[in-house]
């Protein structure tokens, strides 16, 4: 994909475990509001991918599309915030139940709504407003996730496949589009 187009690529998750990812939702953007479904989905998705050996000889497991415009330095959201939302929920629970460094030492990456109030994605308020009720829903339904599959779950293969940058082990990628910024493109669009 990067061959024809820089802008359109395969981009590993542990790309954005940098620091340098600061993500902002515009204000036209909706809120975060997954559901039940779609948090295990994803969950199930990529443990899938991180168990199966079969799967992982392909190299890598493909998300979504996330599309973001650069500017100032940041990533401008046009789609793909309720995926890294989820994500970076996700990404948290194994951080913090890890004892591997180069999963403790990764820099998750942040996300800030323009015209909502600051979410706290590690402990989120329910009360505090509508985006971080459904912050704290998701966060509640990813713990009982792996709570219900504590037997099972092998945390160092969904390090693996999500943390390391190693280009030789098979890696969880997002579809990475970079909007042209100097096109001025209507991102409501």
């Amino acid at each position: 994909m990067s061959e024809h187009n820089p802008k359109f690529r395969l981009k590993p998750v542990a790309e954005l475990l940098d620091g340098e990812h600061n993500f902002h939702i515009p204000s036209y953007q909706r809120g975060y509001r997954w559901d039940k479904k779609q948090v295990e989905d994803l969950l199930k998705d990529i443990w899938d991918f991180a168990r199966d050996d079969e799967k992982k000889k392909t190299d890598f497991y493909c998300l979504q599309p996330i599309v973001v415009k650069e500017q100032d330095n940041n990533w401008i959201v046009i789609d793909g915030q309720q995926r890294l939302t989820t994500l970076l929920l996700i990404l948290n629970f194994i951080k913090n139940g890890s004892r591997t460094p180069f999963v403790v030492n990764s820099i998750m990456y942040r996300i800030c709504y323009h015209t909502r109030g600051k979410v706290d994605f590690s402990k989120p308020d329910k009360y505090a407003d509508i985006d971080s009720f459904h912050v704290f829903q998701a966060k509640a339904i990813i713990n009982k996730w792996f709570e219900d599959r504590v037997e099972e779950i092998d945390y160092s293969a969904l390090e693996k496949v999500l943390f390391n940058r190693s280009k030789d082990i098979a890696q969880v990628k997002i579809i990475w589009y970079v909007a042209d910024s100097e096109k001025d493109i209507d991102s409501i669009k």
